[in-house]
């Protein structure tokens, strides 16, 4: 009587054990699955206005120098990377890499046989200032893109 005693009481602990176990699983799976990550990105989408300036510079070793401006309504969208935003409006789409101070890193342009640099940032979460510049040696030309934005109120 003594041994199925036992027996019983070693059976119930190792039950319990093991339950208490698959109950913390379950517990820590409902709190990681029901935690919504937080993008970067997030604070910097929305509707914008958007201040765009253009130069090409053609023509060397003179420049001939063309230039455009616009304002538009717009917004800010993700972009296809985890990095990435959208820059859009009716005269521009621009794609654009960040880090997540808001911070402009240069994309990747090894296939352009090309000058090409990349700058700017959000100064807040309702301004970003973005400059391009690229010298296209073969084109014998400069292109210059400036985007002042400002979110929309």
């Amino acid at each position: 009587m003594l041994i199925l005693k036992s027996l019983l009481q070693t059976n119930l602990i190792k039950t319990m054990k093991s339950r208490a176990i698959l109950e913390f699983i379950i517990l820590a799976l409902i709190i990681i699955l029901s935690c919504k990550k937080v993008d970067f990105r997030d604070k910097y989408l929305g509707n914008w206005v958007f201040k765009i300036y253009d130069t090409m510079e053609v023509g060397l070793p003179l420049y001939t120098t063309l230039y455009d401006s616009s304002s538009c309504h717009g917004k800010i969208e993700y972009g296809v990377a985890f990095n990435q935003i959208k820059l859009s409006c009716s005269t521009t789409n621009q794609t654009v890499t960040i880090n997540k101070d808001g911070v402009v890193i240069t994309g990747d342009y090894s296939q352009i046989t090309s000058s090409t640099i990349e700058s700017g940032k959000f100064e807040s979460t309702d301004k970003i200032y973005y400059k391009f510049y690229q010298r296209q040696p073969h084109q014998d030309r400069i292109i210059t893109k400036v985007i002042y934005g400002e979110r929309e109120n």
